[in-house]
């Protein structure tokens, strides 16, 4: 599939935050008192605790929306989330997902994904021995999801609307005309996954306004029968699907100006 098929990497990429996520079936009967230990554990890396309402369930493809579950003797598990002191990182779980989310910043450069997704194994291995101590039970692993936001400068409104329109194949985009002048505008789009790419889901929304151009992609992997092993739920495989659409629909001179390196 030409250079799309490749994963790109850049020496500066717009990075402004990464949101990764692991689902797993719910596990009946978890309880906040289970993650004791690992409130300790993390201590130092995440001060800020904090319980809040949970979060839907997740839906799988297909499936009719889901709500929360409420039992007559008891609350449904909340939404548990710890982070660091300047808020840049934040780790939260809830009984059927684990995530960990980030913040950047010209003065805290993106990592990269193989730094973060290092982290995010660890951490979630710490998190699955907890769960199997404390009930007994295994988690089974059901998907993964990576959403990315990226800041893109230089380009209007209408430039960016157009270009992701046509992948940036429309000619003259750079006399596509002034900026619009309204306060918010923005795009969205469900993107098919590409060729071995089997089970993405792949959502982009571009909003621009008085804080800037933000160009955010989700990517949702579910766990096919046979991949039960695979590492994270498939969060490599979103992630990949997440570049592949980071390339299409940016521009090749957006490429260059971030050091596109592969």
């Amino acid at each position: 599939m030409d250079t799309l098929s490749q994963e790109a990497r850049f020496a500066h990429p717009p990075v402004r935050s990464v949101y990764l996520a692991v689902y797993f079936e719910p596990v009946e009967g978890l309880q906040v008192s289970h993650f004791s230990s690992l409130r300790e554990r993390w201590r130092n890396d995440y001060p800020v605790t904090a319980e809040l309402p949970p979060l839907r369930p997740r839906n799988r493809g297909g499936e009719e929306m889901a709500v929360v579950p409420v039992s007559p003797r008891a609350w449904p598990f909340p939404y548990l989330m710890w982070s660091a002191e300047d808020d840049q990182q934040n780790l939260a779980i809830q009984n059927d997902r684990f995530i960990l989310s980030w913040s950047f910043s010209p003065d805290s450069r993106y990592p990269g994904f193989d730094s973060l997704s290092t982290t995010m194994a660890e951490r979630f291995a710490q998190f699955e021995a907890a769960v199997e101590a404390e009930t007994s039970e295994a988690l089974i692993l059901a998907g993964a999801e990576c959403q990315y936001v990226n800041r893109i400068e230089g380009y209007s409104a209408q430039q960016m609307i157009v270009g992701i329109a046509t992948r940036w194949s429309a000619p003259d985009i750079e006399d596509v005309g002034e900026s619009l002048n309204a306060t918010y505008s923005g795009l969205r789009l469900h993107t098919c996954t590409d060729e071995g790419m089997e089970g993405c889901s792949v959502n982009l929304s571009l909003d621009v306004d008085d804080d800037g151009t933000f160009l955010a992609i989700e990517s949702e992997r579910d766990l096919l029968s046979d991949e039960s092993n695979l590492r994270l739920a498939g969060l490599d495989v979103a992630h990949r699907q997440l570049i592949r659409k980071f390339v299409e629909f940016t521009s090749v001179e957006m490429h260059e100006a971030w050091g596109r390196m592969s």
